[in-house]
């Protein structure tokens, strides 16, 4: 399975934590052997958890195709799982060649995502929707710097993203243009302007008169209420990450697994 490497990056890596996690009951695999027990014709690598049911991959021998293994690999998955409808992803580029035999059992295919594995490349998914969880938010400097000294424990919004999304990437704005680290978000309070300046006005790091003038004409505002925060040891600059980088208006989501690797394993202040 090695030549999945090609279709998505840290494979390799990803199939060694699966055999540390072989002895956990959320890890199975199964496998389609010849006679001897020496040759494997067929694989699906299963996650079961509370809160996914996925074939993570299923592959079968070139020239073992088309005599059902594919079948019985996906038959005995939903059984394991307990699931008629498993979570399963495709690449842009072996979508034609599963489409056919993913339709055999019924499994809808109801959100596709650009760039997640591979540049310019789609990642479809069948059976449940993509599920964002992280975001690369701009915020101004005084207030970025605020969070990161622990003085601002509530960031105020007038939109905000995805209520799947758990993490903040800061990109604090002009004159720094820069990212400074990230946060973890604890919660998502929606009420009134009026009602999050009494809960949260104190712990938002601004005044009165700039609160109401940010809300201004707006019937309803977000609370983002940060747990923990993570300050990198040095800035970085988002074109060492992002192609392109334009800065976000108010904020943009980051799917791409080999950006947020960057993100997630730069060095963070001690």
């Amino acid at each position: 399975m090695s030549i999945l490497e090609y279709d998505y990056p840290f494979f390799t890596s990803w199939l060694d934590k699966v055999f540390l996690e072989l002895n956990s009951p959320k890890r199975k695999i199964i496998l389609c052997l010849s006679n001897d027990d020496i040759h494997i014709y067929g694989v699906a690598i299963l996650k079961d958890t509370q809160d996914e049911k996925k074939i993570c991959t299923i592959r079968v021998e070139r020239a073992y195709q088309n005599l059902g293994i594919g079948t019985v690999l996906v038959k005995m998955a939903q059984e394991i799982l307990n699931c008629e409808k498993p979570l399963i992803t495709v690449s842009e580029k072996l979508i034609c060649d599963f489409l056919p035999f993913l339709r055999k059992f019924d499994f809808k295919l109801v959100s596709k995502v650009k760039s997640l594995y591979l540049e310019g490349h789609y990642e479809y998914f069948f059976n449940k929707e993509y599920s964002h969880t992280n975001i690369l938010l701009s915020i101004k400097p005084q207030y970025a710097n605020a969070i990161f000294s622990g003085d601002k424990s509530v960031e105020f919004r007038k939109k905000i993203a995805n209520s799947t999304v758990e993490r903040v990437f800061v990109y604090s704005s002009f004159p720094c243009k820069v990212i400074i680290g990230f946060f973890d978000i604890a919660r998502v309070i929606k009420t009134s302007p009026k009602e999050l300046w009494v809960n949260f006005g104190y712990k938002g790091c601004i005044t009165k008169e700039a609160f109401d003038r940010y809300f201004s004409n707006a019937d309803t505002g977000y609370a983002i209420v940060i747990s923990n925060v993570y300050k990198y040891s040095i800035p970085l600059e988002p074109n060492e990450c992002f192609e392109n980088f334009r800065a976000p208006q108010n904020f943009s989501y980051i799917d791409n697994v080999q950006i947020l690797n960057k993100l997630l394993t730069r060095k963070l202040l001690k």
